[in-house]
């Protein structure tokens, strides 16, 4: 069976849970039901009187129809199951009554796509005010803010290794690493800072930023 992620009622990982649902039904080759373009079959004899005479063709139709109404039925109610297995009960509710996995995917849709933008301002807004507290755990801050940086990249706002060095270094004149040596984006604060070849430094969550220089800071 497919698996999706649980989507999130604060829409931080929408457009993740999107692409994931997309492909795991494209997998299937049952993309078109989650579009529209497999639309349930109509019956070929409705609105028709005792009277109606149908050809070849419309016979053939006619007999056709209970088949093709069960596969549909079948593959629509597969991709409501593999989309609402994924949904908390409160959004579950909002699409219980949807006939059509069209219809469910529309009303997520709706829901999430056209709000996620405000929730990537929002993240934005807690990643640049983000800072630790005094005798706070740098590690534990540092981890925050990584977590914000991936509720950003799943709302597709990446944010560059240079730009998110620069927000962790923002906030203090020494960043004290807990490695034999410290970082600063202070220049100015140097008492002999000389330029340097910059040199890459990997982040614990893999983000690369490059030390430019060198010097000695006085610290009260």
């Amino acid at each position: 069976s497919l698996q999706v992620p649980t989507l999130n009622a604060d829409r931080s990982n929408w457009l993740y849970y999107k692409a994931q649902v997309e492909w795991a039904i494209s997998s299937k080759g049952l993309i078109r039901h989650l579009t529209g373009l497999d639309a349930k079959p109509e019956d070929p004899s409705a609105g028709k009187d005792a009277s109606w005479k149908p050809t070849a063709m419309e016979q053939k139709l006619v007999s056709e129809y209970p088949e093709k109404l069960q596969q549909w039925a079948k593959d629509n109610g597969y991709i409501k199951q593999v989309i609402t297995v994924s949904l908390l009960e409160s959004l579950f509710l909002r699409v219980l009554k949807e006939e059509t996995a069209k219809s469910v995917w529309g009303v997520l849709t709706d829901l999430f796509q056209n709000s996620s933008h405000v929730v990537a301002i929002d993240l934005w807004r807690k990643l640049q005010e983000s800072h630790c507290l005094e005798k706070g755990n740098v590690c534990t801050h540092f981890d925050k803010m990584c977590a914000l940086c991936e509720q950003l990249a799943a709302l597709g706002q990446s944010i560059t290794d240079d730009d998110f060095a620069a927000i962790i270094l923002k906030e203090t004149i020494l960043f004290d690493s807990g490695a034999s040596h410290h970082m600063s984006s202070y220049c100015s604060k140097f008492l002999d800072y000389k330029p340097i070849v910059p040199k890459p430094i990997t982040a614990a969550n893999i983000h690369t930023f490059h030390a430019i220089g060198k010097g000695d800071l006085a610290i009260s």
